[in-house]
């Protein structure tokens, strides 16, 4: 008679005790956070409406370009314009509305990091092959680029339609310098907005608290600075400075001096001087080291509980 026995199978190592591979880790980790933070906020159909409208902005400056080429037309052949056009003045007058930039960078950055402190999912990230730097770098990235691009494209077309409808000579000798420097105009907001952005969301555990607080930020400095700067006892040569010492004042004050004009806004018939680029630079340097630092320090494997 056969015994019913049988003999337990061997338990097998699934260890890596005997692993001798190469223990490096990937290089470019941060990329795959990135592709995932730039793929999840291009799915959601409310960034698309935020695109379309900031698309609707660059419009108005193909309309600006478009009147100024058929003035003729519409003064009735006078031999005279209502007002003198100036290209990179309208261009930093329109790249100066900022409210859909500013929302689309609240839509995608207020839960970048605080809904992943509200679901723990950062401890789920770091127990991966991601270090807290690599964590940090692809929230970053990803909404840089995605900021970036959401500002570049709708940018191009317009600049292209202006150039195409001087003559590409013409406006190459007219304005070289916003030729040269445009496609770096997107990058100082995205770079502001997404350093700012990562920094108090890690701070928050809610979304929305994040967004408040961001939104509260970037408003309330403005005015404080608008109103220090229209003080009686400000010196008239610091008021155009002092003005652009806040958040949304760097960015928009960096891209002046960046183009090399302030432009023209309505009720104004000449230009504005431009703010002093050296304190504005340093500002900005001291918000974006100063967001990314508070990243840092709040971004952790585990959870430390204080008692």
């Amino acid at each position: 008679m056969v015994s019913q026995d049988v003999a337990p199978p061997p338990i097998a190592d699934l260890t890596y005790r005997n692993y001798d591979g190469p223990k490096a880790l990937r290089p470019l980790r941060w990329w795959t956070l990135s592709r995932s933070f730039i793929r999840t906020a291009m799915r959601k159909k409310a960034f698309w409406v935020l695109f379309g409208l900031l698309c609707m902005q660059w419009m108005l400056f193909a309309l600006f370009v478009f009147i100024n080429s058929q003035a003729d037309q519409i003064t009735g052949g006078a031999q005279r314009q209502l007002r003198a056009f100036n290209l990179a003045n309208t261009f930093v007058d329109v790249t100066d509305i900022w409210i859909w930039v500013f929302a689309i960078a609240l839509f995608i950055g207020a839960g970048s990091i605080a809904a992943d402190n509200r679901a723990n999912a950062i401890q789920v990230y770091l127990s991966k092959p991601l270090t807290r730097a690599d964590y940090i770098l692809g929230k970053w990235a990803g909404m840089v680029i995605l900021l970036y691009f959401a500002q570049f494209v709708p940018m191009l077309v317009a600049v292209l339609y202006a150039a195409l409808d001087q003559g590409f000579g013409e406006f190459l000798s007219s304005y070289p310098r916003l030729a040269l420097v445009f496609p770096l105009v997107p990058l100082i907001p995205a770079v502001m907005h997404a350093s700012m952005l990562i920094g108090i969301s890690a701070l928050n555990r809610t979304p929305a608290i994040a967004g408040i607080a961001y939104t509260g930020i970037f408003i309330v400095w403005n005015l404080l600075a608008t109103a220090i700067a229209n003080a009686p006892i400000v010196a008239d040569d610091s008021r155009s400075t002092l003005l652009f010492l806040n958040p949304r004042g760097v960015i928009y004050g960096l891209i002046f001096n960046l183009v090399g004009t302030r432009g023209t806004p309505p009720g104004f018939r000449s230009e504005l001087p431009l703010p002093e680029w050296a304190p504005l630079l340093g500002l900005a340097l001291v918000l974006c080291a100063g967001s990314l630092a508070l990243a840092v320090l709040r971004v952790r494997a585990v959870e430390v509980v204080k008692g």
